[in-house]
């Protein structure tokens, strides 16, 4: 069942059983969570912040004790979506394809790169396989071809919050697009005279002229 898995387990007085049952069904057990073949870290707890850091950067899950349990019950991996079995999954958009409209070039840059590095797949064009289009909320012929097939719009502070989140965010609707330009820069933690952006921004530092496509 855990074949597939090299585990870190914060140490804690409750998870001698978690770690057991790991190990029983196939994990590998670790004592050093910088051991480059983790790809799942354990803990009752959210992590340091140099922890979660370091698994956001390796694309390392971080699950708590109920993950493991629920999935030895059930008999098998359950995905990493629930926010009370997952603190952070490294491919939360993995399934997902998705398209930007009416985004400046640099954002479509940073979007596309987040997208993929969380598991998904990016195209500049509406594809017959694509389900999520990015946008400002501005209508563009793109915008009503994705509606006219029933893919999902959200604004881009959608993405945003699972990448802070860690977490794939429940859709607002299948049109949930609301949202204007002008706002996406305090959404999302950047303004003129921001001097650094947060941590996990999906926009460069660097202010650039806003066009759109």
């Amino acid at each position: 069942m855990f074949s597939d898995l090299v585990a870190f387990v914060l140490p804690g007085p409750t998870l001698g059983p978690v770690t057991n049952a790991l190990s029983r069904h196939g994990a590998i057990i670790v004592n050093d969570a910088t051991d480059p073949r983790v790809n799942i870290v354990v803990t009752v707890s959210p992590p340091s912040q140099d922890l979660t850091s370091l698994c956001r950067r390796s694309r390392v899950a971080i699950v708590y004790p109920a993950w493991v349990t629920d999935s030895v019950t059930l008999g098998g991996c359950i995905p990493y979506s629930s926010t009370s079995h997952t603190i952070f999954n490294p491919k939360m958009f993995l399934g997902i394809h998705v398209t930007t409209t009416q985004l400046p070039p640099f954002m479509r840059q940073n979007i596309a790169a987040a997208v993929t590095f969380f598991g998904g797949q990016y195209s500049p064009r509406l594809a017959p396989n694509t389900t999520l289009l990015i946008t400002n909320g501005a209508l563009s012929s793109k915008f009503d071809e994705a509606r006219a097939n029933g893919v999902r719009c959200e604004p881009v502070a959608w993405l945003q919050r699972c990448v802070d989140r860690g977490l794939l965010c429940p859709f607002t609707s299948p049109h949930a697009a609301e949202i204007g330009l002008e706002m996406l820069g305090e959404l999302l933690g950047f303004s003129e005279t921001c001097q650094e952006q947060p941590s996990n921004s999906i926009l460069p530092l660097k202010r650039t002229v806003l066009g759109t496509k």
